[in-house]
C-alpha cells in the first residue's frame, strides 16, 4: 500500500506531460480561465496560469480565510503547490486532458475545466469516466494576495 502511494505522484506528473498542448491563440476564452480562483468551500485561492509545456496549470497562492490557515498546517497542500496540471485547451471555454489532486487525500483525479462565465469556472474530477467524479464552482478572485 506504501509503495502505491509512493508512485502517485510520479502517476499524476506522468498523466500531465502526456497531456500538454498549448491552448490556441486568439480565444478570448482560453484566455478568460487564466487569474486567480476561489474554490467552491472557500478552502484556498487558486492561481491557474499557462505552464512551461503549455497547458495550463493551477498553484495554490493562498489560503482564503484565516481559519483555513490552521487547517493548511494540518494539510499536504502548501503555498506555491501544484494541484493542476497538463490542461489542454478543447476550444468553447473547455479545457480537458490533465489532472487534479485533492489536497485532502492526496488523490489524482482525472481534470476537466468549462468557463461558465467570466467569473465562474466548472472545475470536475472523475477516475476513468467523467460520469464518475465531482464538480466545484470556482469563483474568481480580485482581492490582493
Amino acid at each position: 500500500m506504501k509503495r502505491v502511494a509512493r508512485l502517485l505522484p510520479a502517476a499524476c506528473l506522468a498523466a500531465a506531460l502526456a497531456a500538454a498542448p498549448a491552448a490556441r491563440a486568439g480565444d478570448s476564452l482560453s484566455e478568460q480561465t487564466l487569474g486567480n480562483w476561489v474554490t467552491e468551500r472557500s478552502e484556498a485561492v487558486i492561481q491557474i496560469s499557462v505552464g512551461a509545456g503549455g497547458a495550463l496549470e493551477g498553484r495554490v497562492v493562498s489560503p482564503y480565510r484565516a481559519a483555513v490557515a490552521a487547517v493548511a498546517a494540518r494539510d499536504r497542500t502548501a503555498r506555491g503547490e501544484l494541484i493542476l496540471t497538463g490542461m489542454s485547451y478543447q476550444g468553447a471555454g473547455s479545457w480537458t486532458g490533465g489532472t487534479i489532486r485533492d489536497p485532502r487525500n492526496g488523490r489524482c483525479y482525472h481534470a476537466r475545466l468549462q468557463q461558465v462565465d467570466p467569473e465562474h469556472l466548472n472545475v470536475r474530477g472523475f477516475i476513468g469516466l467523467a460520469l464518475f467524479g465531482r464538480t466545484q464552482v470556482w469563483t474568481r478572485y480580485h482581492g490582493a494576495l
